[in-house]
C-alpha cells in the first residue's frame, strides 16, 4: 500500500523565482527591460547588480529548457502561444475511442502503461463503458497510484462480470480488511477515483475509494448480483450517499493557505456534500490553515488524525 500513501512534497527552490519571471512577463502589455525585471520581479533583488543578472541569464536558460523561451536581450517577452500548448477537447466520440484504444492495448511492452494512461483519463474525466460509449465528465483528479496488474483485473472483472478480491485500508494506519466486490461501475466522483458494486458477504452496495485499495484480483467467479440501470456516475454517487459516506462540513481559514479546501467553501463557511474520508484526511494536512468547526463527529475524526500523525 505504500506507494498509495502520501508522501512530502518539496518545493524546488528557485521555483518560485521563476514562475515570478514567467508571470510578470505574460501579464505585461509589452517587453519589459532587464532594469524592470531586476526591479520588480521578486527574487532578483541582490546587493549585486551583476549578480542579479547572473540569475537572470541562469533562470532563462532554466525556463528555456523546459521549453518557456524568453525572448530579447535589453528588452524581455514572453509569447504565450509559443509557449504553452493549446487546449485539447475532445468530443464524445473522440473522447471514447481514446479511451476504448488506452483499454485495449494488448502489446506486452504497452499493456501496464495504456490501463495507467485509462485509469488517468478517468479520473480526469473521461469514463468510457464499452456497451454505450458514454463520457462522464467530473471534476479534478484523484491521486491513485495502482500496479498495472490491479487495473487490468479492475477492467477485466467489469467486462466479464467477473468477483474483485483486494485489500481495502480504512484508514492509513489500520491493518488492512480482505474484501470482494462484484463490480458495477469505475470513474470519478468530486475528483476522487472509486470502484463500487455489490459486496457478497455484506449483502449490500459497497463502494472504494482507489487510493484505499491495493492487491486487486479478479476472482474465478462470476458475479450473482445484477447492476442496476444507471451511469457510473450515478451509481458511484448513490453508493457513496448510502454509505453516508457524504458529508458537509463548516470551516475557517484562519490565513492563508488550504486552497484545495477554500475553492470548495461557500459564503457561509461550507463545504459538501463531500466523501468524508477525503475531507478528514484532508483537513487534517492542511492543518492549521483550517479549521473544522462542525459537526462534531467530524470535528473528531480531524482532531485524531492528527493526534496520530504526532506519535
Amino acid at each position: 500500500m505504500n506507494r498509495n500513501r502520501p508522501v512530502e512534497t518539496h518545493w524546488m527552490p528557485g521555483a518560485t523565482r521563476l514562475f515570478n519571471l514567467v508571470i510578470a512577463l505574460l501579464n505585461s502589455d509589452g517587453p519589459r527591460s532587464v532594469e524592470w525585471v531586476l526591479a520588480n520581479v521578486d527574487g532578483y533583488q541582490h546587493d549585486n547588480d551583476d549578480s542579479a543578472r547572473r540569475q537572470l541569464s541562469r533562470d532563462r536558460r532554466d525556463l528555456a529548457a523546459l521549453g518557456v523561451h524568453i525572448g530579447g536581450t535589453d528588452e524581455l517577452s514572453l509569447d504565450p502561444a509559443q509557449t504553452f500548448l493549446p487546449d485539447i477537447e475532445f468530443t464524445d466520440a473522440e473522447a471514447a475511442v481514446i479511451a476504448a484504444a488506452s483499454h485495449w492495448a494488448q502489446s506486452s511492452g504497452m499493456h501496464h502503461a495504456a490501463q495507467s494512461a485509462y485509469a488517468k483519463l478517468a479520473a480526469a474525466g473521461m469514463q468510457h463503458r464499452i456497451s454505450t460509449g458514454e463520457v462522464a465528465i467530473p471534476a479534478i483528479p484523484d491521486h491513485t497510484d495502482l500496479d498495472g496488474d490491479s487495473f487490468d483485473a479492475i477492467f477485466r472483472a467489469l467486462d466479464n462480470g467477473l468477483v474483485l478480491s483486494f485489500n481495502y485500508y480504512p484508514s492509513l494506519v489500520d491493518t488492512p480488511q480482505e474484501r470482494r466486490l462484484e463490480p458495477w461501475a469505475f470513474g470519478a466522483q468530486d475528483g476522487l477515483t472509486y470502484v463500487t458494486g455489490f459486496d457478497p458477504d455484506r449483502a449490500a452496495q459497497r463502494t472504494f475509494r482507489l487510493a484505499r485499495i491495493d492487491s486487486v484480483v479478479a476472482l474465478p467467479e462470476f458475479s450473482q448480483y445484477p447492476r442496476p440501470e444507471g451511469t457510473p456516475q450515478q451509481l458511484i454517487a448513490q453508493g457513496l450517499a448510502r454509505s453516508r459516506q457524504m458529508v458537509t462540513a463548516t470551516v475557517e481559514f484562519p490565513d492563508d493557505g488550504a486552497w484545495e479546501l477554500r475553492r470548495l467553501t461557500d459564503d457561509n463557511g461550507q463545504i459538501g456534500p463531500v466523501e468524508r474520508t477525503w475531507f478528514v484526511r484532508t483537513a487534517a494536512a492542511y492543518a492549521p490553515h483550517v479549521i473544522v468547526t462542525s459537526p462534531p463527529d467530524l470535528v473528531a475524526d480531524v482532531v485524531a488524525v492528527l493526534k496520530e500523525a504526532v506519535k
